[in-house]
Order: C-alpha cells, then structure tokens, then sequence
C-alpha cells in the first residue's frame, strides 16, 4: 500500500539539482535515494508541462525491480505508468502511451533504431551513468544524437569513477558535449594525465598529474551533485569478520603449487619496460586459478563449464557460522559458478531450506523475491555480486554479507555491502569474509581494505599481491 512520501532535506536538494540545472549529475552513495530524488523531480517537471514522457535507461536488475517498485510505494508517484521496455513484446510496449518507459542498458541500441532518429522524450535518466563511460562505445555514440536533443539528461551514480578520474570524460561529454572537459579524451587526457605504464606509443596505464584532480572537479562542478550517506545519514555501523579457514596440509601443497605459478608470473611482469601493465596481462590466470582454490574448486583447462572440488573447508566454515546466527538471515556472496551447488546444500544444511539464488542466467520474479526478502520469509539469499551490486533494496531483512569467496571487483564489493547499509536500517551490518589462510585471500582481503577511488583496482590489487608475495618469500 502505498505511503506519502515525504523527502529528505537532501533529497529535495538532489530534486532541485536536477530542475534548476536540467543537464547534471546525481553522484549520491546507496542509501540516498537517487530513484525517489528523481521522481520527485521528474513530478515537478511534469507538473509544469516541461517533461511528458521520460526514458530510464539502467542495468537490466534496477530495469526490472526498482522504478515501478518505487514509485508505486509512494502516492505522489503510484499514478504514474511505467513501462518496460524488455523482452518480447518490447516493440508493442513501446508504441503504447506511458509516462515513464524504462530500457536495459542492453536494449538502448535496439530502442534507437527502433524509435528512429527524433528522439521522443522529454527527459532522459541513465541509470548508473559509469555504464557509459566509455566514449567509444558503440551505446555511447548512439545515445549522444538523442542525448544533445532532450532537454533534461540526468545521470545517476554511486561511484562516478570506479577505476580513475579517466572515467569522467564520457560521462560528462554526454552531459555537455565537451564544454567542460573538451571534446577529444586525448586532449583530457594530455591536459590532466601523464603516462605511467607504456611500450612505444601504446601507453598502458595514465596517472594524474599533480593537482589536476582539483582541477578537474572545479571544472564539473556546476554539473554533478555529490553526497555521502555518512555526511548525510545517521546509518548504523559496519562491523567487518575476518573468518580464518585453515586448509589441510594435503590442500595446502596443491595450493602452493598453483601460488607458485602466480609468484612467478608476478616475477615475469617485473622485469620489463611496464610492470603494471605486464602485471595486469600475466597475472590473471594464475590468480584466478589460487583465488577459484580457495573457495573449493578448479575449472578443467579444456572445459571451463566443468570443474573439480578440492576442498570443503570453506562450506564447513559456512556452515558453522550459519548455525551460529542461529537463523538470523544473511547475503551469501559467492564468485564462481562451481561455488553455487556446494554453497546452496550447505546453507540447506543447515536451515532445512533450499535457498533463493540470484546469479547469471537465473530466472526469478526477483520484484517477489525482494518482496519476500525484506519481510524475513528467507533465511539465506545467495548473490553474485555483479548480479546484484546495483538496483537492489534489501535493508528491510538481513543482519549482514558472508562473503563465501572474496570479490576482486572492489565497487561491487562496496556496492554489495551497501545493499544493507543504508537508510531504514536500525541495527549495525555485519560483514564476514572467509578467509582461507596463508593463501591470496590475504591479499584480495587487504586490497578490499584500503579504500580510496583514485587509485584503480588494478593498482590496488597487485600492490596487495607483491606484498603478499613478498611476506611469504620471507619466512
């Protein structure tokens, strides 16, 4: 049944944003309610005759469960008709009248040449903006001829730059068409960045120059809008459990032999012209072999849809914890596809249910299944991070995120987190990860820890493998 909504301070500061600046960006953290903010300023627009069919663009899940959700949990907005714009009779929708049409990422192509060149929407939102960060991209170069024709084009973010600054050109291009930042990323580029990994031209990795972060947010200031939900909102604490998994020594020695590999890749990439670079492109396969391990498993060289178990430590960890929280429900992160089957049987183990999952290629009414979660009816949901970091409202249950493997994927891993921590909630989150001990869990754990989106997850990640390597190599 829907409820009067009355907006925060800040949300009706992020509404305004929106009215007065008509082509800008939200970079609000989860929790501030981006999707209500802008409701209520599409509500406002529309009131005065400026806005009378908006498109939403976002990532297939937020697509799916979060605009009609919301608006129809609030009376000022539960008139509105919004259609979905996915699936088969994609086309037949799109033809019909509604107030708010809303397309995954993915159908953004077929909508455009579907709709044809005149753009007929008032307003535009892009949902998760970093989607298009890429100026090159294919959706990105066929959104800009529509982009430049509205008159409201509003992008919505939690994490505006997931790797670096670098990532800010296409999304603020789009807003302006190169006001703010130029019209080429090669000369952004070569005016705020310097090289840092390069072979001949081909340059691998850009770093900063010194000062030109200030420089660059003072130049998109009058665009973007951001907030913090600590500055903002009196949120409960994030409490964080580091659980020891210790493998047999039988296991260790497979292990090791496989970090062994890893060392030596690692010792590879540093040896040439750009380590970061070389580093990034030897290292994976290695990694991901020890980090696939360490929760269990290994995928066949000639097969990867089939794997082999090698250990049940960490389901038997699971489980322990489980029975711990003596029902209280909780988030299972998982990583890989091998992870899945053990994983449910352990939670069933332990709770006698056999628990929801939302993972790729899994069909779920996941507008019910939210549903369901928040009013307490499951005891466990197991998610893949990518499957559910963005889009998802999951505060009303849960006491917290066991993270089964570690994710290397550190905006997910916030994102995730921020599932839970966020407005509504009035106990603290508690975050577990099962750690398997003296393997590259350490270092994917401590590469989690450090924080600070300047530096990429590329960086962060292979500064905790050396060092992590380096510790073992000294004992």
């Amino acid at each position: 049944m829907a409820t009067d909504f009355t907006p925060h301070a800040y949300q009706k500061r992020a509404a305004k944003f929106i009215v007065r600046r008509k082509r800008c960006m939200l970079a609000l953290s989860p929790g501030l309610g981006k999707t209500s903010s802008t409701l209520l300023a599409e509500a406002v627009l529309r009131k005065h005759g400026h806005v009378r069919k908006t498109l939403v663009i976002a990532p297939l899940r937020p697509a799916q469960m979060v605009w009609a959700q919301e608006a129809r949990k609030w009376k000022q907005f539960e008139h509105l008709k919004i259609t979905l714009l996915h699936g088969p009779k994609k086309a037949e929708r799109l033809r019909e009248e509604a107030d708010i049409y809303v397309v995954n990422v993915e159908g953004l192509q077929w909508l455009i040449k579907e709709a044809g060149d005149t753009c007929p929407f008032d307003m535009i939102v892009l949902d998760e903006s970093t989607l298009l960060k890429s100026p090159s991209s294919k959706r990105a170069k066929a959104l800009r001829p529509w982009a430049r024709q509205v008159e409201y084009f509003v992008e919505l973010t939690g994490t505006p730059t997931p790797h670096s600054l670098e990532d800010l050109f296409g999304q603020i291009y789009l807003l302006d068409g190169g006001e703010s930042l130029g019209k080429y990323i090669t000369h952004f580029r070569s005016r705020y960045f310097r090289p840092v990994s390069q072979r001949g031209h081909v340059v691998y990795k850009w770093g900063l120059l010194p000062g030109a972060d200030e420089l660059i947010y003072e130049r998109i200031s009058h665009l973007c809008l951001r907030m913090s939900a600590e500055e903002y909102l009196d949120l409960p604490d994030i409490l964080y459990h580091d659980v020891t998994v210790r493998l047999t020594s039988k296991v260790m020695k497979q292990y090791k032999s496989l970090e062994r590999e890893m060392f030596a890749e690692l010792d590879e990439g540093l040896t040439g012209e750009s380590a970061t670079q070389l580093l990034a492109m030897s290292a994976a396969s290695a990694r991901q072999q020890c980090h696939q391990f360490t929760g269990g498993a290994v995928y066949h060289e000639e097969d990867k849809s089939q794997w082999h178990v090698v250990h049940d430590e960490k389901e038997k960890a699971l489980v322990e914890l489980l029975e711990s929280l003596q029902g209280a429900p909780v988030l299972v992160a998982i990583q890989f596809r091998h992870e899945l089957p053990r994983v449910k049987a352990a939670i069933k183990k332990v709770t006698g249910i056999d628990p929801p999952a939302i993972v790729g290629g899994q069909k779920l009414d996941l507008d019910q299944l939210q549903g369901d979660w928040n009013c307490g009816r499951h005891p466990a949901l197991i998610v893949h991070p990518a499957s559910l970091s963005h889009g998802a409202n999951l505060q009303g249950a849960g006491i917290g995120v066991i993270w089964y493997s570690l994710s290397d994927n550190f905006e997910h891993y916030e994102q995730l987190n921020r599932r839970l921590h966020r407005q509504g909630r009035k106990e603290p989150v508690h975050i577990w990860h099962l750690i398997a001990e003296n393997t590259v869990d350490k270092a994917i754990r401590a590469a989690s820890a450090e924080g600070g989106e300047k530096d990429s997850q590329q960086s962060r990640l292979l500064s905790a493998l050396l060092k992590y390597r380096d510790s073992v190599l000294s004992i």
